[in-house]
């Protein structure tokens, strides 16, 4: 973050046109906020420290709400600020793959950061302990799946079955599968009860 500051403060990307921020992933589903107060946050902290705090000049903020009522799950916001800077931010947790990456457009050059993000042995542990063993085992291995359209059951058994084994180390595969399952029974039960 100091060195993109150090880029915008000497003049390297010329005077600063807007700032792109993407935050966004295949979950994890919240309850208690939505995706802008989830993960925006920390992207507003660092466009306020890029460009020495200034006070916006008009907010607003777009969002959807698909998998529970009231909570926002994506959400573009914008911001502009003096001088004629725009910030724009998105955020989701409906999103494929996982993306960190914030862009400077200035109007000289454009500085991008990306995230490298990668499903690391913690994950592993993690999909591997209780409660979310339990949910695996009893929504892909033991019970019917709503969403045997999307998803080849009897192929994904296998690879959940090696997984939980230990022998199998393809934990993208499990993590995006339990969250589209997890998502798409709560849809379901959304239009059941409308």
């Amino acid at each position: 973050m100091r060195y993109v500051k150090e880029f915008i403060d000497r003049g390297k990307l010329g005077d600063i046109r807007y700032i792109y921020s993407e935050r966004v992933n295949l979950g994890r589903i919240r309850n208690d906020v939505d995706a802008l107060w989830n993960l925006a946050p920390h992207d507003i902290s660092i466009i306020q420290y890029w460009l020495d705090d200034p006070a916006p000049v008009h907010v607003t903020r777009n969002g959807m709400d698909y998998v529970q009522k009231g909570i926002d799950d994506v959400v573009f916001m914008n911001i502009e600020y003096p001088d004629n800077i725009m910030a724009n931010i998105h955020v989701s947790w409906l999103y494929p793959r996982k993306i960190r990456r914030m862009t400077v457009v200035g109007s000289e050059k454009i500085l991008e950061r990306v995230d490298k993000i990668a499903f690391a042995p913690p994950m592993e542990l993690w999909l591997r302990s209780e409660p979310i063993s339990e949910l695996i085992e009893n929504w892909f291995i033991n019970s019917e799946p709503l969403s045997s359209s999307f998803i080849d059951v009897e192929k994904t058994r296998k690879i959940i079955k090696k997984y939980k084994n230990g022998s199998n180390r393809n934990c993208e595969v499990i993590w995006k599968t339990l969250f589209l399952e997890s998502w798409l029974k709560v849809y379901q039960d959304r239009i059941e009860i409308n």
